[in-house]
């Protein structure tokens, strides 16, 4: 007698994980808190572990920008990741008044 493998319901499937949209940050407000600092692109890009490359596209605003990478950029630069997404005119980080 042969065994018949049975189809999973589709309320069992394994869901495919979903990519959150890239994040426009401005590359302005990236470059200004880096000068501030007195840093290279490459100073920030070895902190944040990419390519200087990829620092110069940012602040020339020619990339969108993963969520969990606007998080890190915003904690490297100390200001807040609203600041830097335009959502806010105060760049200091949420918690710091």
């Amino acid at each position: 007698m042969a065994v018949r493998k049975m189809a999973k319901p589709a309320a069992t499937a394994r869901k495919e994980a979903v990519e959150p949209a890239p994040l426009r940050l401005s590359g302005f407000r990236v470059r200004q808190r880096r000068e501030e600092l007195a840093w290279k692109q490459s100073d920030l890009s070895h902190r944040l572990g990419v390519h200087a490359s990829y620092v110069s596209e940012i602040e020339r605003d020619r990339i969108d920008v993963a969520g969990s990478k606007v998080a890190a950029i915003a904690r490297i630069l100390a200001v807040s990741s609203d600041w830097l997404l335009n959502l806010s005119d105060d760049p200091r980080p949420h918690g710091r008044k």
